[in-house]
């Protein structure tokens, strides 16, 4: 495949491939010549139909969720067109392929379209990735709509808040989502989802696990607080990364020899939760859905070791062990990880001792669950009348099963949550 630049013909592959060291090395380079390399990546292959026997329940391609998730940063002179204009991707006929005709109807409210979507994605997807892409845009709004909704009005923006608003043209305002398909995070093992929704009061009924609690959480973080210069920063107080060693997981020093609630080592749970499992390393790789399971803890370790011994000076705040488990690291992978997942999202422990990286919109006391059928665990906020849905997170030491076998042990109970 060719690239037609101009006069010039390149090959597509190595644009591709150039692209990914861009992405995967040098960010400063793309900072200061506004290349934006991620562009490449998205088209690649973007409006090709996976080759037959590809099994597309893994190919983020295939989602017409995560299509609709990456037009929310387009321009559209109507709402609506960010659902109409993906209907002729191929993504689409798979999630339609088994329901009634999609057509556009620009009679309905921007509401109705978006709840029609969502209803279609949690019947015919085999997970539950269309809560995945619920991204509320900051705490306040969330707090009036759920207020709005629970009076009874239903006009064109008061959506229940399972439903993904995919009217969000801030690039700034998007997260980078975490459970969508192309992923390798098994939450909830191998279950289906088991559901139910109630039309006439939009109202979500799925089964699955309370698994925790939100203990003490961080303010929002930004994409800018794990650059390399950021060990302090203009004030002279510690960088992002040093408070939340202290404040969050209440540890002084970086040492292997404090234990996680997992059993690993509490810096790998550290440097894995920032980087949700180094999602951006794994995204980089010809097929994600093997990388992560065949590759060991201390080869994921050394990355976060890497840009630790990059980042910290102080020999009373780093230990030896530490730089040694770093050595042949990629410190500015991790740094690229880092940065693009916690945008927007912020790092938190759990009443039982496990890390998170959640919405930002998060509060102490919201509750973790594993829903029956999703690929991560999920925060719900408790109220009068049910629960109100923040949205996805990952929790080291739950992201493979973990929390179902705690279920088949009888630690923990089955439970039918009221979303609304």
């Amino acid at each position: 495949m060719e690239l037609l630049w101009g006069e010039d013909t390149l090959n597509w592959e190595t644009v591709l491939f150039v692209s990914k060291m861009l992405i995967r090395h040098h960010e400063s380079l793309q900072d200061h010549y506004g290349l934006r390399p991620t562009r490449v990546r998205h088209l690649n292959r973007r409006f090709m139909t996976p080759p037959e026997g590809e099994e597309y329940t893994h190919s983020r391609r295939s989602s017409f969720v995560y299509e609709l998730h990456l037009s929310r940063t387009r321009k559209a002179t109507d709402p609506k067109d960010r659902v109409y204009s993906k209907l002729g991707h191929f993504s689409a006929s798979l999630l339609l392929q088994n329901s009634p005709r999609l057509d556009p109807d620009y009679s309905k409210s921007q509401g109705a379209i978006y709840a029609d979507i969502a209803v279609r994605a949690l019947s015919g997807y085999p997970t539950l990735e269309l809560l995945n892409a619920v991204q509320h845009c900051d705490g306040m709004r969330c707090l009036l709509i759920f207020v709005t909704m629970l009076n009874g009005d239903t006009d064109d923006k008061s959506l229940p808040s399972w439903v993904p608003d995919w009217d969000n043209d801030s690039d700034s305002a998007m997260r980078k989502v975490m459970g969508i398909r192309g992923t390798w995070f098994c939450a909830a093992g191998i279950t289906t989802p088991c559901l139910s929704i109630q039309d006439c009061d939009r109202i979500l009924e799925v089964k699955g696990l309370e698994v925790d609690r939100i203990g003490v959480s961080s303010q929002e973080l930004d994409d800018r607080d794990f650059r390399f210069t950021s060990l302090r920063d203009i004030r002279g107080n510690d960088s992002v990364v040093l408070r939340l060693w202290s404040e969050i997981c209440h540890c002084s020093t970086f040492t292997l020899e404090r234990e996680h609630i997992s059993g690993e080592s509490a810096v790998f749970a550290f440097c894995q939760t920032l980087t949700a499992g180094c999602m951006r390393i794994i995204s980089l790789e010809d097929d994600p859905r093997s990388v992560y399971r065949s590759t060991s803890s201390d080869i994921w370790l050394k990355h976060g070791a890497a840009y630790l011994a990059r980042v910290i000076g102080e020999p009373e705040l780093i230990s030896e062990d530490i730089r040694e488990a770093g050595k042949g690291g990629d410190a500015f992978a991790w740094n690229g990880a880092a940065s693009m997942v916690c945008r927007r999202r912020s790092f938190f422990r759990t009443a039982k001792g496990y890390y998170g990286l959640g919405p930002s919109e998060l509060e102490i006391n919201d509750v973790i669950v594993v829903l029956f059928g999703g690929t991560t665990p999920y925060i719900l906020r408790q109220t009068d009348q049910g629960y109100y849905f923040v949205g996805e997170c990952y929790v080291h030491g739950l992201m493979s099963g973990e929390a179902i076998a705690m279920l088949e042990r009888g630690e923990l109970k089955e439970k039918t949550f009221e979303i609304r």
